[in-house]
């Protein structure tokens, strides 16, 4: 390890910790949940609302958690996110009706949304000036490793019999609460202090970058979704899926140092364009049923979508003050979940409607180029403002 490593300041370190105990518990889960109510009577159509739930409970919580950041500690936030998240869970083995499983995963869901938000705000107030990318980097990391394996190991078990080693698993977030101690606890997230935007501009300000980390999960969310839909072959669909993880972790891990030191002019785009291209070959790859191509296609994909949560992050928090940073940490979390989910439930409702999912990937492609030409015309408004004269440039 490096003298000035960023693992080497206590609080980067704790809440890297936190957050792979956290993300741990909410990955293990995701593909195991849907299972073990389907095997419990469930409705297979409504076996996917039981994370819906959670998500919808994390979201509001996001929501209300920058209200929360000015009444509480950073670390009394951290450690009630880790007990709502992993304390219920093994819950599970006994709440296998439909209505359990909603009230269990809800509470899970307040606890996952405090967990991300609160993680995000304490890595960026902990980051060195000038390494705000990097720490960021860091933390993705942190999070992209878990997911990246968390359900591939929550269905294997699940289908297996073992569902209460997933639960087990997903109650390690308890774990995680020895961390605790390395976030600092004086005092409370950064709140008022200094100078504030009024609400409408500041959330007007996070626009660009929380759309385009909206398209990036929805593309995510949409691989992970239909890649086992649609090939036949469990393996072939593990080693596209694996391959996606692994270069979605790496690119979100080291993004982060490159723009500390090149700074984000170009990057924004120039990763929407590679996702585009990557959607367009996996689409590609479908209608060929090849797997080279599919794999090509997760590659590029993996890039834009790793790379894309650790740029939106670090340019959110540059675009509001500082007293204003839990308003771009909720926003942007919340965007993810919402991108998340609904990129799983609207591509694969249009794989499911066309010719081996092909349509899905370009309907992705579509979207990534969309949000790439509004990031383009932000990139330019200062030029254009320039050219019309001053005062006229919105705050």
């Amino acid at each position: 390890m490096s003298p000035d490593s960023l693992w080497g300041l206590p609080q980067i370190r704790a809440v890297c910790l936190m957050a792979f105990a956290g993300i741990s518990s909410f990955a293990v889960m995701l593909a195991a949940l849907p299972v073990w109510g389907v095997g419990h009577a469930v409705p297979a159509h409504l076996a996917g609302t039981i994370t819906t739930v959670m998500l919808a409970a994390t979201v509001l919580t996001q929501v209300v958690s920058p209200a929360l950041m000015r009444r509480f500690s950073l670390r009394g936030l951290l450690v009630w996110g880790l007990v709502l998240l992993g304390l219920p869970a093994p819950l599970y083995l006994w709440a296998t009706a439909l209505p359990g499983l909603y009230a269990v995963s809800a509470v899970r869901g307040v606890g996952f949304g405090l967990l991300t938000v609160t993680a995000a705000l304490a890595i960026q107030v902990a980051a060195p000036p000038g390494r705000q990318g990097e720490a960021i980097g860091l933390f993705g990391l942190a999070g992209a490793i878990p997911t990246m394996i968390g359900a591939a190991i929550g269905a294997g078990l699940t289908l297996s019999g073992n569902f209460g080693w997933v639960c087990v698993i997903a109650a390690t977030p308890l774990l995680g609460l020895a961390a605790a101690r390395g976030v600092t606890a004086d005092g409370t997230a950064p709140g008022g202090a200094g100078e504030s935007l009024p609400m409408r501009i500041a959330l007007r300000r996070l626009v660009v970058p929380v759309v385009l980390l909206f398209a990036a999960t929805a593309a995510g969310g949409a691989v992970i979704t239909v890649v086992p839909l649609e090939l036949t072959g469990s393996a072939r669909a593990a080693l596209v899926l694996l391959v996606f993880g692994a270069v979605t972790a790496y690119a979100r891990w080291r993004i982060g140092r490159f723009t500390d030191r090149r700074g984000h002019r170009l990057v924004p785009q120039t990763l929407t364009v590679i996702g585009a291209a990557g959607m367009a070959v996996a689409g590609w790859g479908f209608a060929a049923a090849s797997v080279p191509l599919l794999l090509a296609g997760a590659i590029g994909t993996g890039i834009a979508y790793g790379a894309l949560q650790s740029v939106t992050l670090d340019l959110a928090f540059s675009r509001v003050p500082a007293g204003q940073a839990p308003i771009a940490s909720a926003t942007w979390n919340a965007f993810f979940d919402a991108g998340t989910a609904t990129g799983a439930a609207v591509f694969a409702a249009v794989a499911a409607g066309s010719a081996g999912g092909a349509g899905s990937m370009l309907v992705g492609t579509g979207l990534f180029l969309l949000v790439g030409l509004a990031t383009v015309r932000s990139a330019l408004a200062p030029w254009l403002e320039r050219r019309r004269g001053p005062g006229r440039m919105e705050p």
